[in-house]
């Protein structure tokens, strides 16, 4: 598949219809619901490993080739968050027994964070990622469905909500010291890898309607 390509060249490509003016992202009961048909796109931050003989993995993503659940996120059990992880936003969750029926639960930390709005997530301050295998964060675009409930954590940037459900659309936003076989990787995957200089630090990119040929 080939590399996305756009108008300028400091831009991020998402899909044109990009709207953080969405007014289902402003929960205002307990918990809500996102029809499949009428999916509400955001960004999640996640870990992604690469290892050359071994391939591509995404945190709590099916990418098994031509697997009926391919890009979709894991069904989540409760998930509460931990201390250890992204700083300030987002820390990295460990999986635990499922400890409610319903998952996102309004009174807890569990289930998927995403956000309405890329600027969100781009500046944070990351940390190293521990193991072996190559490692790095990447910033995801995703369609949620099914359940949702509010942030939980105050400092969570406005319209966070927490999701059940959700899938892969395509972007992905890496740092480019990435590896290029990692790159590779997620176009076979049917993924619109997108690189900036860094995640975390400051930046001009800005966003930009993807056009792949």
């Amino acid at each position: 598949m080939p590399l996305p390509t756009t108008t300028c060249p400091s831009c991020i490509p998402v899909d044109a219809t990009e709207s953080t003016a969405d007014p289902r992202w402003s929960v205002t009961s307990s918990t809500g619901w996102i029809d499949p048909a009428r999916p509400l796109r955001g960004w999640r931050i996640s870990q992604v490993s690469y290892d050359p003989k071994i391939g591509l993995a995404i945190n709590d993503v099916d990418l098994t080739p031509d697997s009926a659940t391919f890009g979709y996120f894991n069904t989540p059990t409760c998930r509460p968050r931990t201390s250890t992880g992204l700083v300030p936003y987002f820390p990295s969750v460990r999986p635990l027994s499922g400890l409610h029926a319903a998952v996102p639960d309004p009174a807890c930390t569990c289930g998927y964070n995403v956000v309405p709005d890329l600027g969100d997530l781009l500046g944070l301050r990351l940390l190293s990622i521990p193991g072996d295998n190559p490692s790095f964060w990447a910033i995801l675009r995703v369609d949620v469905v099914g359940r949702i409930a509010r942030g939980a954590h105050r400092a969570d940037p406005p319209g966070t909500i927490r999701c059940h459900d959700m899938a892969l659309t395509g972007t992905v936003v890496v740092e480019d010291s990435v590896p290029f076989g990692a790159i590779e990787l997620m176009a076979r995957h049917g993924m619109y890898p997108v690189t900036v200089a860094s995640l975390g630090g400051s930046h001009t990119a800005h966003v930009c309607p993807v056009s792949v040929g």
